[in-house]
């Protein structure tokens, strides 16, 4: 299957003058449903893992609605967690990186 992508393998004999041309193994994004011990999420998935648009809601209360990639936090999400606190802004790895809002459950903000 060729494409172009923004990483992959480049393969310069298959490009035909058509830009770059990356040889990668075709993956298929699917929209599910997981449950994890008490903890659920919905969204999709892409080669078993999380990926793309999704919400994940813990047992505990806390909840993530955003961006997905392998497994984690990746993109623009919000996350709010037990004592009413939330995150709003960009992620990296599953971490806060970037630009983003935290709000405290008094109504204070942090840009």
């Amino acid at each position: 299957f060729f494409f172009q992508a923004e990483d992959g393998i480049r393969d310069a004999q298959e490009s035909r003058g058509l830009g770059d041309v990356y040889k990668r193994q075709y993956q298929r994004r699917v929209h599910g449903e997981e449950y994890i011990g008490n903890s659920y999420y919905e969204g999709e998935f892409c080669m078993g893992l999380k990926s793309g648009q999704g919400i994940m809601k813990w047992v505990d209360g806390s909840m993530y609605d955003g961006q997905w990639k392998n497994d984690q936090f990746n993109g623009h999400g919000v996350y709010y967690f037990t004592n009413k606190n939330s995150y709003e802004g960009e992620w990296k790895d599953g971490l806060m990186h970037g630009q983003g809002t935290f709000c405290w459950s008094n109504g204070c903000k942090y840009i």
